[in-house]
């Protein structure tokens, strides 16, 4: 029974240390291939790849340059189209039709209606 035990238990280490290798491979692949990706973006940004102190001070500078933008104040939004004095034109095409109106301010249709 104990032999059987330490067999099930050797088994299981053994899997377990499988799996954590295999886990353990693909972060060092993914950390390589976030550094080939960052090398590649600073080269085609800055002609060479950046030092760490660069890398530092660019990295300070989006920070401090986030934090500049809270503190400002927000611009004023943008006039919405759908809103406001001149969002709906179409009761403009009512107001006047021309001098060959019979009322001005009506139009042909309104006045037609009135008529009847």
């Amino acid at each position: 029974m104990t032999f059987e035990l330490i067999i099930i238990g050797t088994s299981a280490a053994a899997f377990l240390s499988g799996m954590l290798a295999t886990e353990a491979y693909k972060a060092l692949e993914m950390m390589y291939l976030e550094h080939r990706a960052r090398v590649n973006h600073e080269i085609a940004k800055f002609g060479r790849p950046l030092k760490r102190k660069e890398r530092k001070i660019m990295k300070r500078k989006f920070k401090l340059d986030q934090m500049a933008a809270a503190l400002s104040p927000a611009p004023p939004p943008l006039p919405n189209p759908k809103h406001g004095p001149f969002a709906d034109q179409s009761h403009a095409l009512y107001i006047y039709d021309g001098p060959s109106s019979p009322q001005k301010g009506l139009s042909p249709r309104d006045s037609a209606q009135k008529k009847e």
